[in-house]
This record gives C-alpha cells, structure tokens and sequence, in this order.
C-alpha cells in the first residue's frame, strides 16, 4: 500500500511538472478544440470566460517570472584581468610577443604574422553562416537585447571571423577559413565573453573568460571556439608630411569608448573580399583596413600610397578575438585632410580626426613602450589597436631592412619630430 502510494504521489509530481512546462502547448490545444467545436455547437459562455481567465493568469504568470529572473541576471565586466595566467603560459615560446597597452593585453603571433605577410594564406569564406550555440543562445540573446536597449544606435553590419585553428603553422602555402555573420552575432558571442554573467548579484552562473580560456590557462583555439570570433582590422596612416592620422572615438563605440584609435579601425567585412572566392590574407586585410580609414578619415582611394601587412594576433581582453594591423602611406599632407568635410554616418561613432607628429625620431622608438612615440598629451588615451600598431611600426623600424622602415624614415627625419 505505501509503495503505491508512493508510486501514485510520484506519478502526480511528474504529470504536474509535465503540464507546467507543456502549459501553452495544452492551453493552445483546448482552445483550437473548444474553436472548433464553436462551428458545430453553441459554446456556454462560462467555459469562453474560464478559458480567457486561464489564459490571462498564465500570461501574467510567464511576464512576472521574465521580469524577476532578468532582475536576477547582471552582466559584470572583467576590467582588472591582466590575463597574467594566459601571457605565463606562453612565455619563453619565440611565436609569441605580448604587447601591453595600459590595462590591456594583445598577443602578437609572430610566425603567423610572418606567413601572413610572405603571401602563404589565402582566406576562404565557409558556405554556412555563423549560428551561435545553444548553449550561449539565452544568456547570449539577453547580453545582446540589453546592450541594444541602452544604445539603440548600434549597427547591425555584416562581418567576417575566424574559422581555423592556429596551433600549426603551415610551411607553405594554407588556407584559412573565414564565417560570414553580423554584428548582433557578435554581441552575443564575443562581446558577451568579455563579461561574466551573474545571479542575484554574487553567484556566477557563466564566467565569460571559460568562453576562450581553458582550465589549463591555455587560449581556445578558433576551430574548437564557440564564439563567432569576429576580425578586427586597423592600420595608421600616415601624411606626407610625416604625420599620424589618428581618430578619437566617440562614447558610443562599442570597442574603444574616448580613446585614441588608429586611423581606420573596424571589423572586416564580405565587401573586403571584393567578390573573390580566395583572397590573400593579408590583401583583404588591408583593403578592410583602408576600407575603414576612408569611412573613418575621410581618406580617398586616390589619396594612398601604398599599404602594408604589419601583424596579427589576438585582443585577450576582447575575447581573444583576431586582430590584423597595417599602415598606410598617403599621398597627401595633413593641411589638405584637415580641410576636408567628414562623412555624417561616420559621427557617431568617431568624435574627430586629428594629426600628431611623432615626438621622437624613429631611431629611438621603442616597441616595449610605443606610446612613447606620440606626445605627452594622447599618451594616457591610447587604445590597444593604436599601441600595438605603434609598436609593430617601431618594431619594423628597428629591424630597419624593409621598405616599410625606409619609407618612415623618409617622411619622420630627425627635424620632424616635435618635443615630448
């Protein structure tokens, strides 16, 4: 009797819990039965009441619970990460050269860089666009409905990641596989990595940073990566005057908010592949690069020069997305540029363009302390992107054998710096 009753208790919680989770599929099924019985016989009135009464303690029901359990989810930002554990792990190993820039951490992958700008990786684009996971799809859609609440601005624009892993070098020529996505992909993936996501205020449900770190400290690689892994692109131009074009970012862009940024800073994007089915990866690198520094700088196709591939690595603080840097040589002086009307879309998200001579000569840059190049004043403003293209810029320079070397020397000669 008691093993029955036990049995029949069991039976009721299960059917119970069965019901509550199944409760708009059932309520959906009586109505459409009780609507199409409507067409044969007369409904009593009371039973249409009972239903809507039903349907309306349901619904109020399903709208307190959303309101309380989003009440009880935050998203905290990890600003004080030095990723010390991460940089340890990969110390000693030549491939990599960390690059600190204030309170942020990038990882130059030198041999990568090194086959990048040989020409021995062309990029690819994957059939299948990026979908993200199940498992980040409902805290990563919520991450991703408050971000756009708090700035209905943000533009959802189509965008290209990393697909292949960087665990093997090739030799000779490689392929990389890139995924087309847009930016609300990228919010809810990369962007929700960079945070950690927490209950009532103290009980963390999902640390971001397990997104793109494992146990062991070690980077995830992007073909075993749950994140969309979106490419930045950036390159620094400079004038024909021996000048840095450099934007100042506005509060409401999502990557830099009020810091100095390099000349074009974005994302790259499908348009960059300019229809090709391969493209080397260091030429669509920089036409997306140059691409937004005529966007951002009012720059004209006319106006450059000639570009090149300076590095790529990873943004740790940035989920360890992938991150390409250039420079450009333009044709023109910073008196033309300056003269020049900015394009309205661009104002909402960069605050103004300014032009800054170096303020030491490129014999005494400094790649450990590339901020140093620029005068007192931009130094505490400086954002990663600008720091690591800096110091990739000084690093060539040291080296002092590349065309790239000799065409900064030409243009930053010793009476063209200023006092720092």
């Amino acid at each position: 009797m008691i093993s029955l009753k036990r049995r029949l208790l069991t039976s009721a919680v299960h059917l119970g819990e069965a019901i509550a989770s199944a409760r708009w599929i059932l309520l959906s099924t009586i109505l459409a039965a009780v609507g199409v019985l409507g067409i044969f016989v007369a409904i009593p009135v009371w039973i249409n009441w009972l239903l809507a009464t039903v349907s309306l303690v349901l619904l109020g029901a399903d709208v307190r619970r959303y309101w309380l359990e989003r009440r009880r989810t935050t998203f905290v930002r990890r600003p004080l990460d030095d990723f010390a554990d991460v940089t340890a792990e990969l110390a000693g190993d030549e491939r990599w050269n960390i690059i600190r820039v204030h309170a942020e951490t990038f990882v130059h992958d030198v041999d990568m860089s090194l086959r990048i700008a040989e020409g021995r990786l062309n990029a690819v684009v994957r059939p299948q666009p990026y979908a993200l996971p199940s498992d980040l799809r409902v805290l990563g859609h919520r991450y991703r409905r408050e971000r756009i609440a708090k700035d209905s601005s943000i533009f959802n624009g189509p965008g290209l990641g990393w697909r292949s892993a960087l665990a093997e070098v090739p030799d000779e020529t490689g392929t990389v596989m890139l995924v087309r996505g847009t930016f609300f992909d990228r919010l809810a993936s990369d962007y929700f990595a960079a945070v950690d996501t927490r209950r009532d205020g103290s009980e963390t449900v999902l640390a971001g940073r397990r997104l793109f770190v494992d146990r062991m400290a070690r980077l995830r690689d992007f073909d075993a990566s749950w994140l969309f892994n979106g490419i930045g692109v950036s390159t620094i131009a400079v004038t024909s005057d021996g000048m840095f074009v450099i934007t100042e970012q506005s509060v409401r862009n999502v990557g830099e908010q009020g810091l100095l940024a390099p000349s074009g800073s974005g994302s790259l994007e499908p348009k960059d592949l300019g229809g090709a089915t391969a493209v080397d990866v260091a030429t669509v690198s920089i036409a997306g690069a140059n691409r937004e520094l005529q966007e951002e700088a009012s720059i004209k196709p006319a106006d450059i020069a000639a570009s090149y591939f300076l590095g790529f690595g990873r943004w740790l603080n940035k989920a360890a997305n992938p991150e390409v840097l250039a420079v450009t040589f333009l044709s023109v002086d910073s008196h033309e540029l300056r003269q020049r009307k900015r394009r309205n879309e661009e104002r909402v998200y960069v605050d103004g363009v300014s032009f800054v001579r170096p303020a030491l000569s490129p014999a005494l840059w400094d790649p450990s302390n590339a901020e140093l190049i620029l005068p007192h004043g931009e130094r505490g403003r400086v954002s990663l992107p600008l720091g690591v293209a800096l110091s990739l810029l000084a690093r060539e320079v040291g080296l002092g054998t590349s065309e790239l070397a000799a065409e900064v020397r030409r243009r930053m000669g010793e009476s063209s710096v200023v006092e720092a």
